[in-house]
């Protein structure tokens, strides 16, 4: 590649269709996740008993209330993948504005990475990311930096 190459206009648009399918993708849910909240003492419940005699008396029991469990949808903002995203993000923008092919392979490796590494559970924002990522490689084939098998179907020729 030579320096400071830039893309070409369907490669932009890939590159667009990608860069907003992976903002979308992380207001969606990723996983979930679980809150769990704190324990505490309560003056007790009160009740009234009977003696042996059947004389009547109010008796208050101290009792400890567990912290609760409670499940919660963790959205991609929140997830570990938005620091890959940007490191994608960097590695793509400077590896255009370098002209370096390494940088350029590095921009899917890392959106990948973000992808997998945290554990892939097939929720909404996953796979729109996962799309994301196909959109980048489809760039980087129209661009001439790396061969993508059947990427040639989803480019629309003049």
């Amino acid at each position: 590649m030579r320096a400071g190459r830039r893309p070409s206009p369907v490669a932009r648009r890939w590159l667009v269709a990608s860069g907003v399918l992976a903002v979308l993708s992380l207001g969606m849910i990723w996983r979930w996740s679980y809150t769990i909240g704190p324990g505490y003492f309560m003056p007790g419940f009160c009740y009234v008993r009977y003696d042996y005699e059947g004389w009547a008396y109010t008796q208050c029991d101290p009792y400890y209330q567990y912290g609760s469990i409670t499940p919660t949808e963790l959205n991609g903002f929140a997830h570990p993948v938005r620091v890959m995203l940007l490191l994608a993000v960097a590695a793509l923008f400077f590896g255009y504005r370098r002209g370096s092919r390494a940088l350029l392979l590095a921009a899917p490796a890392l959106g990948a990475l973000g992808l997998f590494a945290f554990g892939f559970t097939g929720r909404a924002g996953q796979l729109v990311f996962a799309a994301a990522l196909v959109a980048l490689l489809v760039a980087l084939h129209v661009d001439g930096v790396l061969r993508v098998p059947g990427a040639d179907r989803l480019i629309r020729k003049p």
